[in-house]
């Protein structure tokens, strides 16, 4: 097995230490000390094998009195247990990580009650596990506003014996609600029974309120009878209401992918107000602008145009959030207004 060269050695145990290192100082001690009094003894070693393998080997040496009393031999067993080591030190590798894991991960047993879980679990539930440990932590989760059906869903899966994957919304021990990610899996024993389960909790709380946010204002944004366009950081179209349609006449498919003003400038565009408002918005600054634009099929067209910056927590644009409104009645007025009031000053400067 350990294919070792023999050197010589005072004794077998000499020689068995002189090439082998026990797992920590206190072993050391404990075996330089049975040595030395002769006494039996049984050690975990790391050592090499003559062709630089790591081994690890567990040491059995009882020592065999005569009948006068006296030391008659050494028995010594010795057994190769490198794979049961390197099992442990990846079992240790894991659970390190799994209690560092931002994850929340728990592992309970077959009936589903709780074995243990890592702090980020306790943080997302507000349980610890001295308070869960030997329980079932399900119920204390669900509450007026978690879906039932998804709850049960999971539950059925669960006596199914089968993997599963929600998203639920669960209330914490302090009453607060939280949505949630959960993955759960079986974990099978030799004769294909459940040994173990292994749970793995997300907080997804800040994506779903977005995502409740993006979709009221979707809401709010395809109802509206202002233009609403949203472009990407770079001012390229992404998407456009139907009232953005009704008012200019291109579609989506027309603009996406090109800045607003070169789609709809025209041969009485002021052209100056595009590139000032272009400017504004790469130093990060919103600001309304009118203008006199054209539509699709070339009819002119005036706009108010609120744009607005958004950008993330460390102040970079993520979009920007433009609401277009026809003015033209309104500036077909003011032209009207103005034309009468030069005619009336004319008319005063004959008299």
């Amino acid at each position: 097995m350990l294919r070792c060269e023999a050197k010589p050695c005072a004794s077998a145990s000499c020689q068995l230490y002189g090439h082998s290192k026990p797992k920590d100082e206190a072993a050391e001690l404990e075996l330089l000390n049975a040595v030395s009094n002769k006494l039996s003894y049984e050690v975990e070693l790391s050592m090499f094998a003559k062709d630089g393998r790591a081994l690890w080997i567990s040491v059995t040496n009882s020592v065999i009195y005569g009948a006068d009393g006296l030391i008659e031999k050494y028995i010594r067993i010795i057994i190769d247990i490198t794979i049961r080591k390197r099992a442990e030190h990846d079992v240790e590798i894991l659970t390190f990580a799994a209690r560092k894991s931002p994850s929340g991960i728990m592992i309970r047993d077959s009936a589903g009650k709780i074995i243990w879980m890592n702090e980020s679990f306790e943080h997302i539930i507000g349980y610890s596990l001295d308070e869960l440990k030997g329980q079932t932590v399900s119920d204390k989760l669900i509450g007026p506003e978690t879906d039932l059906e998804v709850f049960k869903g999971a539950v059925q899966r669960v006596k199914e014996n089968k993997p599963y994957e929600v998203e639920i919304k669960i209330y914490k021990k302090d009453g607060s609600t939280a949505w949630v990610f959960i993955s759960n899996s079986p974990l099978f024993n030799e004769v294909g029974s459940v040994d173990r389960q292994i749970g793995v909790m997300v907080d997804i709380t800040e994506r779903k309120q977005s995502e409740e946010q993006l979709t009221m204002l979707s809401l709010v944004a395809s109802k509206t009878t202002s233009g609403v366009v949203i472009n990407n950081s770079a001012g390229e179209v992404e998407w456009v209401n139907d009232a953005f349609e009704q008012i200019t006449g291109y579609s989506l498919d027309d603009v996406k992918g090109r800045h607003l003003g070169d789609s709809l400038k025209g041969e009485l565009t002021d052209v100056s107000i595009i590139t000032k408002s272009r400017e504004l918005s790469e130093k990060k600054q919103s600001f309304e602008v009118d203008l006199l634009i054209y539509r699709k099929d070339g009819q002119p067209v005036w706009i108010s145009v609120i744009n607005s910056v958004i950008t993330d927590d460390n102040g970079k644009v993520e979009k920007y959030i433009e609401v277009i409104i026809d003015i033209t009645s309104k500036k077909k007025a003011e032209l009207e207004l103005i034309a009468a009031k030069e005619e009336a000053l004319q008319l005063s400067r004959a008299k």
